[in-house]
């Protein structure tokens, strides 16, 4: 046992050091518990760039902005690739190249985010088209905020509900209402997938067959929401215009028949593609709205500030639009501070080297996995002033917004977050129109916890609010 044990961390020339690896399960146990705390106290014994185990597997980490540039940005080919996680490859019926973020980076792959870029910088590129499907959907996070009438809730699942709706009216131009049974049961899939795709983080083979039922669960409902999706798709080809674009759908005919997928698209790689597309984005962004609730009932003095920001620019009943994002620089850099502290993909998604390089000055094996640990660098006293306060301020100098390169919740380079313009656009107004009509506040002898949860990504835990009525307590205060 001993042997293996050294072998387990064995000492390799010029590689990161890290803590000391136990015999056949590495140093799962550092990941399978707040793994954003744990990396980031690491850092601090081992430097910027340090190494771990998961099972045998390498696994490098990397804290620093220098590296997370390098091995992003300057050199984001070479550690494109992604980890071949078994995890992965039960998402998508045993392939895990058939998925845009856990593919390799290839020509397959490189088309398919070509698409949603066209989509995005094309049809949805005018903000009058995004925005007015994003306001149908606020309008009604605001209706279910009113429903509660002023008595406490979880708002997690209106964000969720709302998100995923958005989603799907985007790709299937198809407006699902919110007591639909058919949403509930594509939520609780998209839901299950993301809660196993979190577990590539214990991904060795006495953690799989200890989730193997969670997995058979998954292929099961994965099939069911493939089979609904293609009775969508046959629809559409049935009705389909190419002079009438209606959604992401109709785009990806038309990018097909325009044979701009250069042949290489199957009909498996277009029910992926769907997919993806559906239900990889509006997880985050429902996190993100939750995390909003969460600072805003514990910081008071800030949601004040805000709001009066709003009632200025926004004036009477007038209803929030994206142009008003340069005219509300207090009520964006509340968002970005929420986003920094948040962190809701700490370590982006896994990255792997193919082949053996250098990152930093060190020598990287190959098919190490690589994580680019945002949180870390998000928290780093070297770079934010008093990290761990909750600032706006910090974003805002002389009135204007500013974003300094040290800001990287979508990460950087040819494997960053393609939907960054439509997951800010629906942040913002989602987030605007809460705040021009309710003041947000704990829900009576709760407390909110900011302490986050990991699982895929970084949420809060469960917690009550109560949406009071801005009109009625200005009343108050006048009686």
């Amino acid at each position: 046992m001993n042997g293996v044990y050294t072998l387990l961390r064995s000492p390799r020339e010029n590689y990161p050091r890290g803590p000391t690896a136990w015999p056949f399960i590495g140093n799962v146990q550092i990941l399978s518990y707040k793994p954003h705390l744990r990396l980031f106290n690491l850092k601090d014994t081992y430097g910027d760039v340090f190494s771990l185990k998961l099972g045998t597997q390498d696994v490098v980490v990397v804290c620093s902005l220098a590296g997370i540039q390098e091995g992003l940005q300057e050199r984001g080919e070479t550690f494109a690739e992604r980890p071949n996680s078994q995890v992965y490859n039960a998402l998508y019926n045993g392939n895990r190249q058939n998925g845009i973020s856990t593919s390799d980076y290839t020509e397959k792959s490189y088309i398919k985010r070509g698409f949603i870029q066209a989509c995005l910088d094309g049809h949805y590129a005018n903000d009058n088209v995004i925005e007015e499907k994003i306001a149908i959907h606020a309008t009604d996070i605001l209706l279910a905020f009113i429903e509660y009438e002023g008595k406490p809730f979880d708002p997690s699942d209106i964000f969720f509900l709302n998100c995923l709706r958005v989603s799907l009216w985007l790709v299937y131009g198809q407006q699902f209402d919110q007591r639909d049974n058919n949403l509930h049961e594509i939520l609780a899939t998209f839901k299950l997938r993301s809660s196993l795709k979190g577990l590539w983080l214990t991904d060795i083979p006495l953690c799989r067959f200890l989730d193997e039922k969670k997995i058979h669960e998954v292929r099961h409902r994965t099939a069911l929401q493939t089979t609904f999706q293609g009775k969508l798709l046959d629809k559409h080809k049935d009705t389909y215009d190419p002079d009438v674009v209606r959604d992401m759908i109709d785009q990806l005919l038309i990018f097909i028949e325009n044979d701009e997928d250069r042949g290489i698209l199957t009909t498996e790689d277009m029910t992926y593609l769907l997919l993806d597309i559906t239900g990889s984005g509006f997880q985050a962004t429902a996190v993100t709205m939750t995390w909003l609730m969460a600072y805003m009932a514990c910081y008071p003095q800030i949601q004040v500030k805000v709001q009066e920001e709003i009632d200025t620019v926004v004036r009477g009943s007038g209803i929030p639009s994206l142009a008003d994002q340069m005219k509300l620089p207090y009520t964006v850099a509340t968002i970005l501070e929420v986003e920094r502290l948040a962190s809701v993909c700490p370590f982006l998604i896994p990255h792997r080297v193919a082949d053996k390089c250098i990152l930093q000055g060190y020598d990287i094996p190959e098919n190490t996995w690589i994580l680019f640990n945002v949180w870390s660098l998000h928290h780093d006293a070297r770079m934010w002033k008093n990290p761990m306060k909750f600032d706006p301020n910090r974003f805002v100098e002389n009135n204007t917004v500013t974003i300094p390169d040290y800001f990287l919740p979508y990460g950087l380079g040819p494997r960053c977050c393609v939907g960054e313009s439509l997951a800010e656009a629906e942040i913002f107004l989602f987030f605007v129109n809460i705040m021009q009509q309710f003041h947000i506040k704990p829900a009576d002898g709760d407390e909110i916890s900011l302490d986050g949860e990991f699982n895929t990504i970084l949420r809060p835990q469960s917690f009550r609010i109560q949406a009071l009525d801005r009109k009625d307590i200005e009343l108050e205060s006048v009686d």
